[in-house]
């Protein structure tokens, strides 16, 4: 026979979905609502902390009922994680479509996730994309999918790469926009993430790393044969084929590092 926890628990999962929902589900991933990209595994991979910093309040009736069974709170937070991402599983399924939306021809975010307070920078070594891209140390992202707003397409690269959930609007923050001779629209943003060393996971065959971002940017001049790393002229420049970023990481990092000390100096690019 169910317990009169275990009954008031789902109910309390179906009733506080959506929030969970919108985080994945709906806009950033594509206007039409559904999930073309998450799959039931990376739902399972995603730590309870993620799904407690989505569903902000945990019901004081299910721990009490809990309380009453002799299941601790501890226990109680944990089962419902696991309900939570049980749902989340069922409804993306009924709601994902059969084939992915296609790419968004010659349109890429770029992210760069900061730690303001330990200075510290998460990348991707990339072994896809472009040629001068693969083998290289880059922030994360991708290309942007039909249907799919800039912002919206680098949540997602952001959970996809590094494991790395920033639900809500203002998070990713764009800092730099490029178009090229060629066409190609590049989307520049940086996230200010606390305790960013403990929150990165790599999701795919892509290593991530976390680097302090006063060594990396002094490795870059050293490269690039420039006594000053706020050179940026030179480190755009940059294209050492033994050096282990892509060719324009030390202006893009410094300008996201700067955009994040001081918001109000954006810098946008036509």
């Amino acid at each position: 026979m169910t317990s009169l926890y275990s009954r008031y628990r789902d109910q309390y999962v179906r009733q506080h979905m959506q929030p969970l929902y919108d985080a994945f589900g709906a806009d950033p991933y594509t206007k039409d609502k559904t999930m073309t990209r998450l799959t039931p595994e990376q739902i399972n991979a995603l730590p309870d902390s993620v799904i407690r910093e989505v569903v902000t309040e945990y019901d004081a009736t299910l721990v009490s009922l809990g309380d009453r069974d002799g299941i601790s709170t501890d226990q109680v937070r944990k089962e419902a994680a696991d309900a939570f991402r049980t749902e989340l599983c069922r409804q993306t399924a009924v709601s994902r479509t059969p084939k992915e939306p296609d790419d968004l021809p010659n349109t890429y975010v770029v992210g760069f996730a900061i730690d303001p307070q330990y200075d510290l920078v998460a990348l991707i070594r990339k072994k896809r994309g472009p040629k001068f891209n693969v083998g290289k140390l880059n922030g994360a992202g991708g290309h942007v999918k039909i249907g799919e707003s800039p912002v919206g397409a680098m949540r997602r690269e952001g959970l996809e790469e590094m494991g790395l959930l920033l639900p809500g609007s203002g998070q990713w923050q764009q800092f730099h926009y490029e178009r090229r001779d060629d066409g190609v629209k590049l989307y520049f943003y940086a996230a200010a993430v606390a305790g960013l060393d403990t929150r990165l996971r790599t999701m795919t065959d892509e290593e991530v790393v976390c680097l302090p971002i006063q060594g990396l940017l002094r490795d870059l001049a050293d490269i690039a044969g420039v006594d000053n790393y706020k050179d940026n002229n030179r480190l755009s420049k940059l294209g050492d084929p033994g050096s282990d970023y892509v060719y324009n990481l030390g202006y893009l990092v410094l300008m996201a590092y700067s955009f994040l000390k001081n918001p109000q100096h954006g810098y946008v690019e036509g």
